[in-house]
């Protein structure tokens, strides 16, 4: 069973947050097979070794990416338009490969060109029509967006009422933090690794708990859930960001 807990605007995250012993076997519950989580990557700290790493052999997920699929996997229905905010990642390929029944689509930020596979799209401002895509994937991509909340608008915008976004971001569990404009505050450059830019993603936003009435500002209802479980891979907790457009929805202004 899938170790999912609710967690809200107030509330102390330290003790949903602490690590689980890691098990190297265990189920994967995107693949749904019995599998080994391969550790591929090494980071200063356990937390974030095991959220970047983790793998699934079989279906080649890390851990948040596993929990970001498996939500997409029980909420897409044969129709649906799912969009991932990434193409050049295991996601993309096992979206591509499993749900058959549903249109979709990737891309990644590449403003110079890139390869003739890739499709181009800026977050800031999307291609796609009004209330055109069911579902949105948004694996760590926002804290690279120079102006977030114009992007989170531009989700708003392209999602059918009642369409959900699915994201995960790097996110301060204390209440006292708040989002932080790292270019605008002046401080130091820090990168992401990018498969398509050898010198990574400029990280913009390191986003703390007003993310949540932003996100409300702009129109979403948001649920945030804590999955854990190391039976399925998850030693390292993964925050996902569930942001749900109103089937009665009007559009607005980024915040």
């Amino acid at each position: 069973m899938i170790t999912k807990t609710s967690i809200y605007y107030q509330e102390d995250l330290a003790p949903a947050f602490e690590l689980s012993p890691f098990l190297s076997h265990g189920t994967c519950t995107v693949c749904n097979k019995n599998t080994e989580f391969a550790i591929d990557s090494d980071y200063p700290d356990l937390f974030m070794t095991y959220r970047e790493s983790a793998r699934c052999v079989q279906c080649n997920l890390i851990a948040r990416q596993r929990v970001v699929m498996t939500a997409v996997k029980l909420f897409a229905q044969p129709g649906n338009v799912v969009y991932l905010q990434e193409q050049v990642t295991s996601s993309y390929e096992w979206a591509v490969k499993n749900l058959t029944e549903c249109t979709v689509i990737g891309s990644e930020y590449v403003p110079n060109g890139g390869p003739p596979d890739i499709r181009h799209e800026n977050v800031e401002s999307l291609s796609f029509a009004d209330a055109s895509t069911d579902i949105i994937v948004s694996q760590d991509v926002f804290e690279h967006v120079a102006n977030p909340w114009q992007g989170f608008a531009e989700c708003y915008r392209v999602l059918i009422p009642g369409g959900r976004m699915f994201m995960t971001i790097p996110f301060a569990g204390d209440p006292a933090h708040l989002t932080v404009d790292r270019v605008k505050q002046g401080l130091p450059d820090r990168y992401h690794g990018n498969p398509l830019n050898d010198q990574g993603s400029l990280v913009y936003s390191d986003f703390g708990w007003d993310l949540v009435r932003r996100l409300k500002k702009i129109g979403f209802a948001v649920e945030m859930s804590v999955y854990r479980c190391s039976e399925l891979g998850w030693a390292s907790p993964i925050l996902l960001f569930e942001l749900i457009k109103p089937v009665s929805s009007n559009p607005v202004v980024p915040v």
